[in-house]
């Protein structure tokens, strides 16, 4: 690295990670401003993830192309159709899958934003590594352009809430999961607690997959898949593995049918956001 440069990226990380660099790094609106990947970055051409799934940013991200065989990106005006390689492979996979299947065409929505970083109606969703692909599944892949503009998300659930819809779910849903889970680098799938139940219901034969599928909050509308972060990317921080001995039938899955996850315990105030990796202050837009 030239000495001028290493200069340079050395004022911005200090000013980056005091407190108020820390905070303005985490402003949402900031991250969205970038149209496109940094041209240039300290550690060259290659991909590289630096910090967690909900805390974090990613240098060489790549787009997803807005359709291709058996999927079509949605909102594509927000511009969040950006992530790893690995993240775009897998869409890519997905997609064949359910062409090859004939289950209609997939609905891709939120991938992350071009340099990742934070982004509005996510928790995650900041280094290229997680999607949500939605579980409507449309019978004649055609999407107008207004649609795709503005689509309208499906829940798999009653209009109370109460139990899966058997006219929305069905074998189509439950083959999604199953690909999406055993594709090797998938970490975890978060997916309506209903809708873990149903699986745990009806899945026959190998089970082991379901251990991938973890409840959460939402996620009634579409699968929420996470993928392990890359062996190249020495920056990147995996969150603690599922235990794939447990398909996650059992308590876990009790507690999240309770009324113990939907009640206030702790502060309402939320704590300080966390400070992004030093790296983001090279990748943060201008």
């Amino acid at each position: 690295m030239p000495r001028l440069f290493a200069a340079v990226l050395f004022a911005v990380f200090a000013a980056g990670t005091g407190s108020a660099g820390a905070q303005a790094l985490n402003n949402e609106e900031l991250w969205a401003r970038a149209a496109a990947p940094l041209e240039q970055t300290p550690w060259g051409g290659g991909p590289q993830v630096f910090g967690s799934y909900s805390n974090g940013c990613i240098a060489g991200a790549v787009p997803l192309p807005v359709d291709g065989p058996g999927y079509a990106v949605i909102r594509t005006a927000r511009n969040r159709y950006w992530g790893h390689p690995r993240l775009v492979e897998f869409v890519a996979y997905m997609g064949r899958f359910a062409a090859d299947n004939g289950l209609g065409t997939l609905m891709v929505g939120d991938l992350a934003q071009p340099r990742g970083g934070p982004i509005s109606g996510h928790a995650s969703h900041e280094v290229g590594l997680d999607v949500d692909i939605w579980l409507r599944l449309l019978p004649d892949g055609t999407l107008s352009a207004a649609e795709r503009a503005e689509p309208e998300e499906i829940s798999m659930l009653t209009a109370d809430g109460s139990a899966i819809d058997p006219a929305r779910w069905s074998d189509a849903q439950v083959a999604l999961y199953r690909a999406a889970a055993t594709y090797p680098l998938t970490a975890r799938i978060f997916a309506n607690p209903l809708i873990k139940q149903q699986l745990c219901r009806t899945v026959t034969g190998d089970r082991s997959w379901l251990a991938r599928v973890v409840p959460w909050y939402g996620h009634d509308g579409h699968m929420h898949v996470r993928l392990t972060c890359p062996p190249d990317s020495p920056w990147c921080v995996n969150q603690t593995p599922v235990d794939l001995s447990d398909d996650g039938c059992g308590g876990a899955l009790a507690w999240w049918l309770s009324e113990a996850p939907y009640q206030q315990t702790g502060p309402t105030v939320p704590p300080p956001l966390p400070a992004l990796p030093a790296q983001c202050a090279v990748l943060a837009p201008n």
